[in-house]
């Protein structure tokens, strides 16, 4: 009895051993993290947008008898203006890079003023009201920013006063001025074919000369003035890209 016992025991562990090395090893699975999202932006396609700054710059004006320039008649004239409009644009982009054409127009008011030579001088005063650009702009994007930078043309019209204090006679030249713009910028999907941005923009006006006719007064023949105008300007704008519109992308 007491073999068969023995015997009974060392059969019951082992049919359990191979039963247990027969059951499933459970093991945990890795966790697995999601795949991050990341932010793209086609900025091919049109856009339109609204912007708003402040300028500021500065008016060289130079009067000159018959060609000579007259003594201590130079002034250094400066103008400061909130300017606001509307832009407009189309881009093309290459894989990171961005290519453009933009253009906008803005209300902004400008009026420079001084006088030189006392009772017998002379004054002279600027108004302009609005300008416009036509540039180009190259980028770099990623994720949903684009650094850009953008040149052109700029165009203002002004009208120019000059006053002979003596008699007094007023005469009054009106122009279309045409010059360069230089600047860069930084753009900002911050919502679906939504953008904000940043931008500084130089403007050099070129040279403008307003010849007196003879004839109106003694103090204006001969006389001519010229003028040399620039202007530094910061902007933030608002643009609504309606066929560059976000999109999200998984990696």
């Amino acid at each position: 009895m007491r073999r068969l016992t023995v015997s009974g025991l060392v059969l019951a562990v082992m049919t359990g051993g191979a039963l247990a090395a027969d059951l499933p090893v459970r093991t945990r699975a890795p966790a697995i993290s999601p795949p991050p999202v990341v932010f793209a932006v086609n900025w091919t396609g049109f856009y339109l947008g609204a912007q708003a700054g402040y300028s500021w710059g500065k008016n060289d004006v130079c009067q000159y008898f018959n060609g000579v320039l007259a003594a201590a008649s130079c002034r250094d004239l400066g103008a400061d203006s909130f300017v606001g409009g509307l832009h407009a644009g189309y881009n093309v982009q290459f894989g990171q890079f961005v290519l453009g054409i933009e253009a906008d127009v803005e209300a902004a008011r400008r009026n420079e003023s001084d006088s030189w030579g006392g009772a017998t001088g002379y004054s002279y005063e600027t108004r302009s009201n609005w300008q416009a650009s036509l540039r180009g702009r190259a980028g770099y994007a990623f994720d949903r920013a684009l650094i850009y930078v953008t040149g052109g043309v700029a165009y203002a019209p002004r009208k120019h006063t000059y006053v002979a204090l003596q008699d007094p006679t007023t005469i009054q030249f009106s122009s279309r001025d045409t010059g360069w713009t230089l600047g860069g910028g930084l753009e900002y999907a911050f919502a679906s074919n939504w953008t904000a941005r940043a931008e500084y923009r130089y403007t050099d006006w070129g040279t403008i000369t307003d010849v007196a006719p003879n004839g109106i007064t003694p103090r204006f023949d001969g006389v001519s003035f010229r003028h040399e105008p620039s202007d530094h300007t910061v902007r933030v704008g608002l643009s609504y890209l309606f066929n560059a519109a976000p999109v999200v992308a998984r990696y």
